[in-house]
């Protein structure tokens, strides 16, 4: 009997709450694995943590269907004691801009809510770097910009406290190709050309505006 109500869950799509039309979202807690570059962080811990780093903004269709757009930023400090190249020792901080637009696919399990879908994602961003030069000792700082495109995919867990607020746990993997502005020749460059990492999120979110109701009537004949 139990299992017989689960799956009448699941086929219904009923959340608890009424649902709404538009939501906002605010990014509690952002945690980033870049993996190239992982083991040079400089709190020797492999993901790299923001705080209050992102707005997303989604339009529900209906109980399955929703588009969003977000807006997210993320600073990473990496340092590399031991030197690197013609250092004897290095330090970057890193800051990144990310815009993404994307479709995403719910399923509704009373106040829970699972999804996933897929986002476009279009960067622009900056690396500061500093060091010590091996052969002379003198020292080095230096500043590039770069751009970056490509996708992620993404899954998570919302829970509804009220048809108006809800706090969301999501994880993406994604992947980015990194186009560069022209620099100086002798430029030393610790981030590849491309990047391929992982994001865990935390979302406060807020519901606004009763969805409309779309009936699917049989064809009259």
């Amino acid at each position: 009997m139990a299992i017989f109500g689960i799956y009448t869950s699941i086929y219904a799509q009923k959340p608890r709450f009424t649902p709404q039309a538009h939501e906002i979202g605010i990014q509690l807690l952002g945690a980033n694995y870049f993996s190239k570059v992982a083991d040079y962080q400089k709190d020797n811990t492999p993901f790299n943590l923001n705080f209050g780093n992102g707005i997303i903004y989604k339009y529900h269709l209906s109980l399955t269907d929703a588009v969003r757009i977000g807006v997210g930023w993320r600073n990473a400090a990496y340092e590399i004691n031991e030197g690197i190249d013609r250092f004897a020792s290095y330090q970057a901080d890193k800051q990144d801009l990310d815009i993404s637009l994307g479709y995403e696919r719910k399923l509704n399990l009373g106040p829970v809510q699972l999804f996933g879908g897929f986002l476009g994602i279009l960067g622009r961003g900056n690396v500061e770097d500093m060091g010590a030069l091996s052969a002379t000792g003198d020292s080095y700082t230096g500043k590039y910009f770069y751009s970056n495109y490509g996708g992620a995919l993404f899954g998570g867990l919302r829970l509804f406290f009220s048809k108006n607020i809800s706090l969301a746990l999501e994880g993406q993997g994604y992947y980015l190709q990194t186009r560069r502005q022209a620099a100086p020749e002798n430029t030393f460059y610790l981030f590849p050309e491309n990047e391929l990492g992982y994001n865990a999120n935390v979302y406060l979110s807020f519901h606004l505006v009763k969805m409309k109701k779309r009936c699917v009537c049989p064809a009259r004949r």
